[in-house]
């Protein structure tokens, strides 16, 4: 498998996450570039996971975002997503 098409598990909390490595590297200038770069330190947990202490119910609104293209608003404050946003660096949700 490619290393873009790879998969990435991400631990929010508590809450472990699989996505592909391309839908984190969506957006380029996002805090998932630099991290998945190796340009930032990086706490992984004993299965290899990228611990992140965050939200995870936001995060998932993020992770969906990420890839679809599209933000659903339904169910989640918009300064909490506007807070986690900034935090991953996602520009392109316009914040």
């Amino acid at each position: 498998m490619s290393e873009e098409r790879s998969m990435v598990n991400v631990l929010v909390n508590v809450c472990r996450f699989s996505t592909s490595r391309n839908t984190l590297l969506w957006d380029k200038s996002s805090f998932f570039s630099v991290l998945l770069s190796g340009r930032i330190p990086s706490c992984k947990d004993e299965e290899g996971a990228y611990f992140i202490d965050r939200d995870p119910t936001v995060f998932a609104f993020i992770l969906n975002y990420l890839r679809t293209g599209e933000l659903n608003l339904v169910g989640i404050d918009p300064v909490t997503l506007k807070n986690e946003a900034q935090f991953y660096g996602l520009d392109s949700l316009g914040f």
